[in-house]
């Protein structure tokens, strides 16, 4: 990848294998979009993106370029959640990403979830082909809004879809959408107020994918937060979670990946910049 001129709400972030680190090689974004780098080298490098304001106007459209090269490690994360702000003229704010992960490389990226306001409306797509012998640690996730200010899931409107492509095939699809016209979003969604997906696999998260699918298992029936555990094809898993509240959401998803460490050089959930 190569640093060029790029249109508004666009970036890239590369990392490659040089001298045996992992490197940030490429680290470009326009407004509103930023990029913050954590960690240029070592074990994994990181990264955080983030938007001027916190968060994402009516209109906005975030588009990211990532790539973890051939044997690198890369995290991108996020300093806090995303806001979503009221669309007050029926536009939509846009977020995409394009991934890829490379043989022997290893793309985590654990975002904090997304907070849509009262009125809010996000359209977010993700697109992700990973090689064969390439690794991927990705969560995504949503709250029901600001619930102190009594915005419990009324948001205008939330899309979002995942796309995971190995080897050339696309192996899941994983889409949800949020929308009052389909019905009353606080009695459908009741108690409920986090959701999470989950996807791990790839050469270095085999014995973790695996734990994951016995450990969501051996929960008892019933029990919050809800989780369930999707196989895929013998490369990994995909896991989805409702939960009360983003905490208790939180640490359920730090039960599930366990010690991040030995991967990521750090725990990011314990470490922001």
């Amino acid at each position: 990848m190569s640093i060029g001129l790029l249109s508004a709400g666009m970036g890239r972030l590369g990392a490659a294998l040089v001298d045996g680190a992992s490197a940030v090689v490429e680290a470009a974004a326009s407004d509103p979009l930023k990029l913050l780098v954590a960690v240029p080298r070592g074990r994994c490098a990181w990264a955080y993106a983030t938007t001027y304001g916190g968060g994402l106007l009516a209109g906005d459209s975030v588009d990211l370029e990532v790539a973890a090269g051939a044997g690198a490690r890369l995290l991108l994360a996020t300093q806090a959640s995303t806001k979503v702000y009221r669309s007050d003229d029926g536009r939509s704010a846009f977020q995409r990403v394009r991934a890829r992960v490379a043989a022997g490389a290893l793309l985590a990226s654990l975002a904090d979830p997304v907070t849509p306001f009262a009125g809010a409306r996000l359209v977010q797509r993700t697109a992700i082909d990973c090689d064969p012998a390439g690794s991927l640690l990705w969560c995504e996730a949503v709250t029901a809004g600001r619930v102190a200010r009594a915005e419990r899931w009324t948001c205008a409107s939330f899309s979002s879809r995942i796309d995971l492509t190995v080897g050339g095939r696309l192996l899941a699809r994983d889409a949800l959408l949020l929308d009052p016209a389909d019905g009353d979003l606080p009695a459908r969604l009741g108690p409920c107020g986090a959701l999470a997906t989950l996807v791990a696999g790839g050469p270095l998260l085999a014995e973790r994918a695996a734990a994951m699918v016995a450990a969501v298992a051996a929960r008892p029936f019933g029990a919050w937060p809800l989780a369930t555990a999707a196989p895929l094809a013998g490369w990994g898993v995909l896991v989805r979670i409702g939960a009360h509240e983003r905490e208790s959401l939180e640490r359920l998803l730090r039960a599930l990946l366990g010690d991040l460490r030995p991967l990521l050089g750090d725990d990011p959930y314990d470490r922001r910049p």
